[in-house]
Protein backbone atom coordinates (compact mmCIF):
# COMPACT_ATOMS: atom_id res chain seq x y z
CA UNK A 1 0.00 0.00 0.00
CA UNK A 2 1.35 3.52 -0.77
CA UNK A 3 1.31 6.19 1.90
CA UNK A 4 0.48 9.65 1.11
CA UNK A 5 1.80 12.57 2.50
CA UNK A 6 -0.86 14.60 3.67
CA UNK A 7 1.18 17.96 3.57
CA UNK A 8 -1.19 20.56 4.38
CA UNK A 9 -0.24 24.10 3.04
CA UNK A 10 -0.16 27.18 5.10
CA UNK A 11 -2.27 30.21 4.63
CA UNK A 12 1.18 32.05 3.65
CA UNK A 13 1.25 29.15 0.82
CA UNK A 14 -2.17 29.09 -0.20
CA UNK A 15 -2.19 33.19 -0.67
CA UNK A 16 1.16 33.35 -2.66
CA UNK A 17 -1.00 30.26 -4.62
CA UNK A 18 -3.81 32.39 -5.38
CA UNK A 19 -2.17 35.40 -6.36
CA UNK A 20 0.24 33.67 -9.07
CA UNK A 21 -2.97 32.30 -9.93
CA UNK A 22 -4.62 36.01 -10.77
CA UNK A 23 -1.12 37.10 -11.99
CA UNK A 24 -1.33 34.73 -14.70
CA UNK A 25 -4.79 35.20 -15.24
CA UNK A 26 -3.81 39.01 -15.28
CA UNK A 27 -1.31 38.54 -18.16
CA UNK A 28 -3.97 36.85 -20.39
CA UNK A 29 -6.84 39.55 -20.29
CA UNK A 30 -7.33 42.60 -22.44
CA UNK A 31 -6.54 45.86 -21.23
CA UNK A 32 -8.80 48.93 -21.86
CA UNK A 33 -6.58 49.24 -25.31
CA UNK A 34 -7.02 46.13 -26.54
CA UNK A 35 -10.66 45.86 -26.71
CA UNK A 36 -10.43 49.78 -27.99
CA UNK A 37 -8.88 47.84 -30.91
CA UNK A 38 -11.77 45.04 -31.49
CA UNK A 39 -14.56 45.94 -33.90
CA UNK A 40 -17.99 45.31 -32.56
CA UNK A 41 -20.66 42.98 -33.85
CA UNK A 42 -22.22 45.95 -35.34
CA UNK A 43 -18.66 47.28 -37.10
CA UNK A 44 -18.55 43.90 -38.34
CA UNK A 45 -22.20 43.56 -40.02
CA UNK A 46 -21.47 47.28 -41.29
CA UNK A 47 -17.81 45.62 -43.10
CA UNK A 48 -20.16 43.02 -44.70
CA UNK A 49 -22.91 45.22 -45.86
CA UNK A 50 -20.05 47.63 -47.43
CA UNK A 51 -18.74 44.36 -48.83
CA UNK A 52 -21.91 43.59 -50.49
CA UNK A 53 -22.12 46.61 -52.35
CA UNK A 54 -19.00 46.83 -52.85
CA UNK A 55 -19.30 43.41 -54.66
CA UNK A 56 -22.05 44.24 -56.22
CA UNK A 57 -20.94 47.66 -57.81
CA UNK A 58 -17.77 45.96 -59.44
CA UNK A 59 -20.72 43.60 -60.96
CA UNK A 60 -22.05 46.42 -62.31
CA UNK A 61 -19.07 48.03 -63.84
CA UNK A 62 -18.02 44.70 -65.29
CA UNK A 63 -21.17 44.32 -67.01
CA UNK A 64 -20.72 48.09 -68.63
CA UNK A 65 -17.31 47.18 -69.40
CA UNK A 66 -18.50 43.81 -71.13
CA UNK A 67 -21.29 45.75 -72.80
CA UNK A 68 -19.34 48.71 -74.34
CA UNK A 69 -16.34 45.77 -75.27
CA UNK A 70 -19.11 44.20 -76.88
CA UNK A 71 -20.40 47.20 -79.02
CA UNK A 72 -16.72 48.34 -80.17
CA UNK A 73 -16.24 44.58 -81.40
CA UNK A 74 -19.70 44.86 -83.03
CA UNK A 75 -18.72 48.44 -84.63
CA UNK A 76 -15.21 46.79 -85.79
CA UNK A 77 -16.88 43.91 -87.40
CA UNK A 78 -18.95 46.40 -89.35
CA UNK A 79 -16.10 48.58 -90.39
CA UNK A 80 -14.65 45.56 -91.68
CA UNK A 81 -17.13 44.17 -93.60
CA UNK A 82 -17.83 47.57 -95.41
CA UNK A 83 -14.14 48.05 -96.24
CA UNK A 84 -13.79 44.18 -97.68
CA UNK A 85 -16.86 45.19 -99.56
CA UNK A 86 -15.35 48.19 -101.20
CA UNK A 87 -12.22 46.48 -101.71
CA UNK A 88 -13.98 44.28 -103.61
CA UNK A 89 -15.54 46.78 -105.86
CA UNK A 90 -12.24 48.64 -105.70
CA UNK A 91 -10.22 45.13 -106.95
CA UNK A 92 -13.05 44.45 -109.57
CA UNK A 93 -13.15 47.97 -111.45
CA UNK A 94 -8.95 47.59 -111.45
CA UNK A 95 -9.07 44.07 -112.76
CA UNK A 96 -6.66 42.92 -109.93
Amino acid sequence: MIKKKNKEITNIELLKSINRSFSNIEKKMATKDDLKNLATKIEIEQIRVDLRGFKQETRENFEEVNQKIDDLIETIEDVKSNHESRIEVLEGKTGL
